[in-house]
């Protein structure tokens, strides 16, 4: 899967999106639902990558949730942004 999201990972992301990708792996037996997103951490902004791997058995179960997960992955991610924002106002008041 790095190989997929290799060139979304190197690009410079806008603030506060987040890119869903949704590659179906027939001939690994594989759906990667993946998220792509810029944060912060001690390094400083960055790109980041969030993949859900679910059997290929699994996806046709799995499509009518496709909303329904991003809109809960997308909240999780502002939460995770919101946290890293803190640590970052926090190290900055020392």
């Amino acid at each position: 899967m790095g190989r997929t999201l290799h060139g979304e990972l190197l690009r410079d992301a806008p603030e506060n999106m987040v890119d869903t990708k949704l590659f179906v792996l027939k001939d690994h037996g594989i759906v990667c639902h993946s998220f792509i997103f810029s944060g912060c951490d001690k390094s400083g902004a960055n790109v980041s990558g969030l993949s859900l791997i679910i059997p290929f058995s699994e996806f046709k179960s799995y499509l009518p949730f496709i909303e329904l997960v991003e809109e809960r992955v997308k909240i999780l991610i502002a939460k995770l942004r919101v946290l890293q924002a803190k640590v970052r106002i926090k190290k900055v008041l020392g």
